[in-house]
């Protein structure tokens, strides 16, 4: 596939430093999300209230979140960006929280501005969405094998459904 810009796209060798481009807005993001996220783990992980473990499954959830979206990002700068589309202000073009925009392409920078590579937006952000619900698949797999395997045992189920804390192992 030509380009239609003079842009060297990423690869493989760059993938590591991808991720990390990753990390620092993606961790300040991921820090603001998660204090609004408490309230919603907090009542989500009722049985877990009792043991305070409803937080460490919260911060497994937000720590999985963040190093699959930096493992994400590392694959879509290497595959994706700079072959379909390009944009000119690149610090992490790959959020699992919002798609590419078209602000984000048109972005222009001195005397240079992103451009879509023969593919409309729509099918830009239809591989985004496949992208972002991988990130967010194994945020929630990761975060439930921990707490189907470490935290759900502590609690036995009595007769009627109920639930009895039976301690740490």
């Amino acid at each position: 596939m030509e380009l239609n810009w003079p842009y060297e796209p990423s690869n493989w060798s760059s993938f590591l430093g991808e991720c990390a481009w990753y990390l620092v807005p993606g961790l300040a993001l991921h820090l603001v999300l998660l204090v609004p996220s408490l309230p919603v783990f907090w009542f989500l992980l009722r049985p877990l209230r009792a043991s305070g473990r409803w937080l460490k499954v919260a911060l497994v959830f937000h720590a999985t979140l963040l190093v699959a979206g930096m493992l994400a990002n590392g694959l879509w700068s290497c595959v994706i960006r700079g072959r379909l589309y390009w944009s000119t202000d690149y610090i992490s073009d790959f959020s699992a929280f919002y798609p590419i925009s078209q602000g984000v392409i048109d972005f222009r920078f001195g005397d240079q501005a992103g451009a879509l590579n023969g593919i409309s937006l729509a099918y830009l952000n239809g591989i985004w969405m496949v992208f972002a619900l991988g990130v967010w698949v194994t945020a929630f797999l990761v975060s439930g094998f921990y707490v189907g395997r470490r935290e759900v045992l502590f609690f036995e189920f009595e007769q009627r459904g109920r639930m009895r804390f039976t301690g740490e192992r």
